[in-house]
């Protein structure tokens, strides 16, 4: 058999192809029984063509072009040579082959004519140019196989890309990907450019891309990471070799280039051992059946941007190739030449078969059609933008893949990628691939910023969009660190951080992470033992934000532990409990002991969050009812926050201005509480105090452990202390009942009479702590997984909603029913309650400050153990969690008279059963 091969040098334009077509003519010359002439239709004449044509028996076509399609005109219209052609299609089967309708090559081949493509994804993108071609597929030969030394695994090990620096290839992304990598691995590794660069763009598109070189650059300054990032520019292939005989690397393409169908410097390094990252794209998809143990590929997904290829998508498997292995230089017998001759002499061996007309599919004609009269501006604009519906038909064909996206939109923030900022009202994204974009910005709770920190809080659609085209992530690990610095808390949590590294060292216990605390160096490929303190809700809320592949949770107080468990859905065994006694050398606690004058004393924020008003009252009825000088000693500054759960409330003055107006406003039989400031947390403990004791009636939601508590404890304090979070840990503390503190979520305007009831608490000394039977340290690990599926369930349950608390904005959920649920779940695994059998029902707005001031207050004086009451406010006793309560109530309270509700006295006793149940206080002024 004789076989023309037609081959051109002008295609070596591109690098690759000064590769492939030379390979493919040795390729054609080396079949065995096979008589091949090489023709350059550059150099040859028609005159001289002929002959040449009148020779051969077959045809071979390396590439296409117009001298090529001299060539063929000759074959099939001056000669109407009966002979077959095969044809290399290289990229024009994703653009639905128009080239070859338009300078007429459809009319000069037909179905006995064979393609020649070099992947699945090429096949698939066939099937969209004709309906009744006939193709075959062998991959490239590639000619003097460099055989590398074996080398050792490296763990930090670099990153090469060798190809042109185009857009096409998604370089940007990349960058964008290697500067988290270099985060979270705490790595230094490089990412090294070997290539010339193009102004390509997106010529499918009809889009440009000038100086994408110096964008590059750019970005990688932005993003501090340009001492990890280098450009070398064009480099010879051996000299490349040379270079890397000797190294460990991972090869990283994550190309979005329509022309992806084999990837020559991919293969040279997958053959030479290495270990490859690729885009899971046209030809790069068929590695993963000969170089799975070496090669990790990306998923191409779809958007209304078309295919993308996502930072997060590459820094995962950035992350992943670590598990696979190096090798030694192997070339699988599928891309060996034998094989390769194999597949091509068993095409040329089948009989030739009735011809006939190439007929284009649907898709093809539209493609061709759109294309006419730009027959001088070879594959540009081809399709309208990336949102065509045409081009992602064959996107699709080449490798992108719809995915069902499970990301919970629950994260603490959304990075925009270094080529979009926020811009007053809109979001401007310029992608060197994709182009120009501009979104409106729709409000809403989802945090999102720029390179520059500008940050707007923006609607799910949005995050949906930007994060579906790749053109935001999940900030992970790189939370606002300013949250720290401003934390009240601040003091106590590097007094607790300390204590719990000694006690890790003690224990063996490695590679910790506090949660509450700013960076730390973290290994992630290890379990991490994760210590939470008091921000552990907003913590788990944020868990998103890990990027740990293993976890154990490590809490201080079991209260804490069954909030996790129980509102959380953790396993209970993958969270152990710190005894505070491991922290703290606890003396040995005295009994509370009031017969004589004493100073009780308070340390820690002058907050509403400590209930200090109700402390003071507290004070005060001691006093009355002692007749003894029991003096209040608050130690510690002032702020202005207040209970989550209350919701919205609002005050005319500041809180220290509060406190002092209402210790004025009594008549103390003693000493007046006295307020010491800025004395210093190691000192407090120290002053000249008589008969000490330790009080806090705190019901903080972040009450995990109580620094000054264990202060008091070392120097053998009695404690007097809210059945409350880590209260319930003090051993021999006496306990004050959470239904005296804590009788509504709202705030107390009855805070008087329950100053009262817990002072004749305190007196009787009713409750002891005994501590808590802790068991022994649990392993359990969770993996990222289950913490999504928890965290997904926690939003479920309470609804998106829940996030505001991330904001601190934890009073406007409080002051939704869904909100008040919550709040309701959270403060019963807090506190020690117990069950409230009546209700008081009192006029709506006497939770404001303005009812308050009027000083129509009740003492109610007429109730007895009005700690077993929960109190409700007229319109709340109509919604329908509260109906339930209403009816299963022992007795029922109205705290104004009848006649102010009558309505509202006839519903309630529609809803029970004997009137006997319902009484009215005696005092009508409320």
């Amino acid at each position: 058999m004789k076989v023309l091969i037609l081959t051109t040098r002008q295609n070596h334009v591109w690098t690759s192809m000064q590769e492939i077509i030379p390979s493919l003519e040795n390729l054609w010359s080396s079949l065995e029984g096979i008589e091949s002439q090489i023709i350059n239709v550059d150099e040859i004449s028609i005159k001289d063509l002929l002959p040449k044509v009148l020779w051969a028996e077959n045809f071979v076509v390396t590439a296409f072009n117009l001298k090529i399609v001299s060539a063929l005109e000759v074959i099939r219209k001056s000669i109407k040579h009966p002979g077959r052609i095969f044809f290399y299609m290289h990229n024009m089967q994703t653009i639905g082959a128009w080239p070859l309708e338009a300078w007429g090559l459809n009319k000069l081949l037909n179905t006995n004519d064979r393609f020649i493509v070099t992947c699945e994804n090429d096949i698939r993108s066939m099937k969209l140019c004709y309906e009744n071609a006939r193709y075959f597929k062998h991959p490239f030969f590639i000619e003097n196989q460099v055989t590398r030394e074996t080398v050792c695994k490296e763990e930090d090990v670099d990153f090469i890309f060798i190809g042109r620096i185009s857009a096409q290839k998604n370089l940007h992304n990349l960058i964008w990907a290697f500067s988290k990598y270099l985060s979270v691995k705490k790595s230094d590794a490089k990412l090294i450019f070997y290539g010339k660069e193009d102004d390509l763009g997106s010529p499918n598109m009809g889009w440009s891309c000038e100086n994408y070189m110096e964008k590059l650059r750019s970005f990688s300054e932005d993003l501090s990471i340009e001492k990890n990032v280098i450009f070398r520019g064009f480099v010879n292939r051996d000299e490349i070799e040379r270079e890397l005989e000797h190294r460990d690397y991972v090869f990283i393409s994550p190309s979005l280039h329509s022309d992806e169908n084999f990837g020559i410097a991919a293969f040279r390094s997958l053959i030479s051992g290495r270990r490859a990252v690729l885009s899971d794209w046209g030809g790069h998809s068929d590695y993963r059946n000969y170089f799975e143990k070496q090669l990790e590929l990306i998923a191409v997904e779809q958007s209304s941007f078309g295919p993308v290829v996502s930072s997060e998508a590459i820094l995962e498997s950035m992350l992943n190739i670590s598990s696979k292995e190096s090798l030694p230089s192997h070339c699988p017998s599928y891309y060996e030449k034998s094989n390769l001759i194999r597949i091509i002499t068993a095409e040329l061996s089948r009989e030739s078969e009735a011809q006939s007309e190439l007929i284009l599919t649907v898709e093809a004609r539209e493609v061709v059609n759109r294309q006419k009269g730009l027959e001088n501006n070879f594959s540009t604009g081809i399709f309208n933008d990336y949102s065509d519906k045409l081009s992602h038909t064959f996107f699709s064909a080449y490798g992108m893949k719809a995915v069902e996206r499970k990301v919970e939109f629950d994260r603490n923030f959304y990075d925009l990628s270094p080529w979009s900022e926020i811009k007053g009202n809109r979001i401007e994204i310029t992608d060197p691939h994709k182009s120009c974009y501009s979104l409106e910005i729709e409000n809403g709770d989802y945090p999102l910023r720029d390179l520059a920190r500008n940050t707007r809080y923006v609607s799910k659609s949005i995050i949906d969009k930007l994060y579906s085209g790749g053109f935001c992530r999940i900030s992970n690990l790189d939370l606002s660190t300013s949250r720290y610095l401003q934390d009240h808390c601040s003091v106590s949590i590097e007094i607790l951080r300390e204590r719990v590294l000694n006690f890790f060292e003690v224990n063996n216990i490695e590679n910790p992470y506090f949660a509450d605390c700013e960076e730390q160096n973290v290994d992630e490929s290890k379990i991490v033992n994760i210590v939470l303190f008091g921000g552990y809700l907003q913590r788990i809320l944020e868990s998103g934000c890990w990027n740990f592949s293993k976890f154990h949770f490590w809490v201080l107080s079991p209260s804490v532990k069954k909030v996790l468990v129980e509102i959380c859905g953790l396993e209970a065994d993958s969270i152990s409990v710190i005894p505070r006694e491991e922290l703290f050398s606890i003396s040995k606690v005295k009994k509370v002991s009031l017969e004589k004058n004493v100073d009780l004393v308070y340390a820690g924020r002058i907050s509403r969050v400590k209930n200090i008003e109700l402390l003071i009252y507290t004070n005060y009825y001691l006093q009355v009812l002692l007749k003894k000088d029991i003096k209040l000693n608050l130690i510690g500054d002032f702020d202005e926050n207040y209970h989550d759960y209350w919701g919205y409330f609002s005050s005319s003055k500041n809180y220290e201005e509060e406190l002092n107006e209402l210790v004025n406003s009594l008549e103390w039989p003693f000493s007046k509480p006295v307020f010491l400031r800025k004395v210093n947390h190691d000192k407090w403990a120290l002053k000249n105090f008589t008969s000490p004791h330790y009080i806090s009636l705190s019901s903080y939601l972040s009450e995990d452990f109580a620094v000054s508590v264990a202060q008091a404890q070392e120097k053998g304090w009695p404690c007097i202390l809210s059945n409350w979070g880590a209260h319930q840990d003090v051993k021999g503390a006496t306990l004050v009942s959470v239904n005296n503190i804590l009788p509504y979520l709202k705030r107390n305007i009855f805070i008087k009479a329950y100053g009262e009831n817990i002072a004749k608490e305190i007196i009787s000394s009713k409750t002891i702590c005994l501590g808590n039977d802790l068991e022994t340290f649990n392993r359990l690990v969770v993996t990222p997984k289950e913490m999504d599926l928890a965290r997904s369930h926690l939003v479920k349950k309470y609804s998106r909603n829940i996030m505001l608390i991330l904001r601190g904005a934890g009073e406007r959920f409080a002051q939704q029913s869904i909100g008040e649920s919550f709040y309701e779940d959270l403060t019963k695994r807090l506190g020690g309650y117990s069950l409230r059998n009546s209700i008081l029902i009192v006029k709506d707005g006497v939770n404001e400050v303005g009812f308050l001031e009027n000083k129509a207050t009740n003492d109610l004086s007429s109730i007895s153990e009005i700690s077993k009451y929960e109190i409700l406010t007229a319109s709340e006793v109509v919604k329908k969690r509260n109906l339930i309560k209403v009816m299963q109530a022992e007795s029922i309270a109205f705290s104004f008279p009848k006649e102010d509700g009558v309505e509202l006295f006839q519903f309630v006793s529609s809803l029970v059963e004997g009137e006997d149940k319902i009484f009215f206080l005696k005092d009508e002024h409320v």
